[in-house]
């Protein structure tokens, strides 16, 4: 069997050399602390106070708790790391869910990302907790260098209108208007 021209553009991919990960990942450590707030019947609230490479030395403060996450980047979120990191302040964002039975234990960590837009659809849900950090240097630069590796601007196409067929009837019923007359046919 012959290969055609869109199969010679993906050979080349295949092979060891040239192929580059459309993914990557890396672990983080997330820092939590537990709040009382002011008002005395109200729940304790938990607040992420920063984040850490493993191996980094980290002082506890009180009533805060460490918790281990993965982030992973994905080649089909590109256009939304780009966002990020065009915006003033580029963002890690965390997905908090808290105990339904104990308010106050420690809130489980549902998804650590890099994408805005999949931290938008968590806080539009309104059931989660989202928390935003302005990202590290060293995180940025990992970000910043994955979405150079994959990322290529594509032009803007305007489409262009598909034009219907001349006595193209559809659904087997004569056209009401005849072109060429301003009014309906009778």
């Amino acid at each position: 069997m012959a290969a055609t021209k869109d199969q010679h553009e993906f050979l080349p991919e295949d092979q060891p050399e040239n192929r580059v990960a459309k993914q990557a990942e890396t672990e983080l450590l997330l820092l939590l602390e537990r709040r009382q707030p002011a008002h005395p019947l109200a729940s304790p609230v938990w607040t992420l106070l920063s984040y850490f490479e493993p191996g980094e030395e980290v002082a506890l403060p009180p009533e805060a708790h460490l918790l281990r996450t993965q982030i992973e980047l994905h080649h089909t979120e590109l256009t939304a790391y780009v966002y990020n990191l065009e915006c003033p302040e580029p963002s890690l964002f965390v997905v908090l869910r808290p105990d339904e039975l104990d308010e106050s234990a420690v809130p489980k960590i549902h998804l650590a990302t890099l994408s805005p837009y999949e931290a938008q659809d968590y806080l539009d849900s309104g059931e989660e907790l989202v928390e935003r950090l302005p990202l590290r240097p060293a995180l940025e630069g990992w970000l910043r260098g994955f979405v150079d590796a994959h990322y290529k601007e594509e032009a803007f196409k305007k489409r262009k209108r598909d034009k219907a067929g001349k006595g193209d009837d559809k659904f087997g019923k004569t056209p009401i208007f005849v072109k060429g007359r301003d009014r309906l046919n009778y």
